[in-house]
């Protein structure tokens, strides 16, 4: 995605015009070709079909930006996987998958006025976060948090660019330090993340692997 500005004029008079922030967006065919991938749309992912490190990555993003409208497991009935998600493969193999997110604009760093939380996840409003992820992760969590950590600067710079007004970049800005925060707390962290990752640990599936 880039961000870029456009100047709409009237065709009939030139002397209206409006400029706004706009953006492109890479398809997914476009971001699978420069990836070396394929676009695949399975009926659902098995958990050791993903790319660790890379759905690590992802699911950490989804918590910065308060994002709960998703899912990396399955899509739509009769849709494929996954749920605002694409898989993206090596061609020929069935693991090493990532699924590229979008559609953001149920997350609680946008704040929509039509945003709603999915009754089924307990939040109350879009804006409380929810980690999602899965307790096999905790490995690639923890080098998926240093990232986060080291490009801190560069993903809030990212979040608030030049051109939004000041108070929502001071909003932006304050709602990106909760994230932070979560990972810099080790109370918080495991209140908000550890505490509630979804399945069996990578421990507990090692230790089930050596009974059998």
């Amino acid at each position: 995605m880039r961000p870029l500005k456009i100047t709409y004029v009237d065709s009939e008079s030139a002397r209206w015009k409006r400029t706004q922030v706009a953006f492109f967006i890479e398809s997914t065919g476009e971001a699978a070709t420069r990836l070396q991938r394929r676009s695949l749309r399975p009926p659902n992912i098995k958990s050791d079909q993903y790319n660790t490190v890379e759905l690590a990555n992802n699911l950490l993003f989804q918590l910065l930006i308060a994002n709960t409208d998703f899912s990396t497991k399955k899509g739509p009935p009769g849709e494929g996987c996954c749920y605002n998600g694409r898989v993206l493969a090596v061609p020929g193999e069935q693991h090493d998958w990532i699924v590229l997110p979008y559609d953001f604009d149920q997350a609680g760093i946008i704040n929509t006025d039509y945003a709603l939380p999915n009754e089924d996840l307990g939040i109350r409003r879009v804006t409380n976060r929810l980690y999602r992820g899965f307790c096999w992760q905790e490995d690639s969590l923890t080098d998926a948090i240093s990232r986060f950590q080291d490009r801190r600067m560069d993903i809030i710079q990212a979040l608030t660019p030049d051109d939004v007004s000041k108070a929502r970049k001071n909003r932006v800005e304050r709602f990106a330090s909760g994230f932070y925060n979560i990972l810099d707390d080790p109370k918080q962290f495991k209140k908000r993340i550890t505490d509630v990752c979804r399945g069996p640990s990578s421990l507990a599936i090692r230790k089930t692997a050596t009974k059998e």
